[in-house]
C-alpha cells in the first residue's frame, strides 16, 4: 500500500522525490531511537546524513535520466526546466555530508578513525559531483549516481567497523 501511495505521489507531484527522502528518512530515526533508546543529537544527525545523500543520489539520476523520465511523464526534478540549478543542488547537498557526518562524530556515535573514514567518503562525493556545478552532462551526472550507493555503502560499514571497535574494546565515541 505504502509503495502504491509513493508511486503516485510521484507520478504527480513535481519533487516528490525530495518531500518522499523526508518520509523515507523516519526509518533512521526509528531504527536510531529502538538502538540507543530515544532521538539523541547522534541519531538526529545519523538521520540528517542519510536525508542529505538522498538529493545527490537520486536528482544525479534523475538527470541522467532525464529525458527517459520526460517521456514517461515523472516529474523527478522539482525545475526539469533548469538542470543546471538541479546540478548545483547536487553539489550543495554533497557538501552538506561533510558537515553533517562531523556532526555525527561530535555527538558522539562514531570513535574518531570511523569519523574521518566517514568526513573522507563524504569529500570524495564533492569531488566527484563538483563539475556538475558548472556544466551538467551525462557523464558527470552518471559519475554522482555511480558514487552515491557506493559512498551510502561505505556509511554503514564505518558503522559496523564501529560497533566492532566499541564492542571489542578497542575504542570508544569522541
Amino acid at each position: 500500500m505504502y509503495q502504491r501511495f509513493i508511486e503516485l505521489f510521484d507520478r504527480y507531484t513535481h519533487g516528490g522525490m525530495s518531500r518522499r527522502a523526508f518520509l523515507d528518512r523516519l526509518s533512521t530515526l526509528a531504527g536510531g531511537a529502538a538502538a540507543v533508546g530515544g532521538w539523541t543529537p547522534g541519531v538526529l544527525a545519523l538521520a540528517l546524513l542519510v536525508f542529505l545523500w538522498t538529493p545527490p543520489h537520486f536528482w544525479s539520476l534523475a538527470l541522467l535520466l532525464k529525458d527517459d523520465y520526460q517521456r514517461a511523464g515523472l516529474p523527478m526534478l522539482p525545475r526539469m526546466d533548469d538542470v543546471a540549478f538541479s546540478g548545483r543542488v547536487v553539489v550543495v547537498s554533497a557538501a552538506l555530508l561533510v558537515p553533517a557526518t562531523v556532526l555525527v562524530a561530535i555527538w558522539g556515535l562514531v570513535t574518531l578513525p570511523v569519523a574521518v573514514a566517514m568526513i573522507a567518503l563524504g569529500v570524495g562525493f564533492v569531488v566527484v559531483t563538483a563539475p556538475l556545478w558548472t556544466e551538467v552532462t551525462r557523464a558527470r551526472a552518471r559519475r554522482g549516481f555511480l558514487y552515491s550507493g557506493p559512498y551510502l555503502l561505505g556509511i554503514v560499514a564505518a558503522l559496523v567497523v564501529n560497533a566492532l571497535l566499541v564492542h571489542a574494546g578497542f575504542a570508544t565515541g569522541l
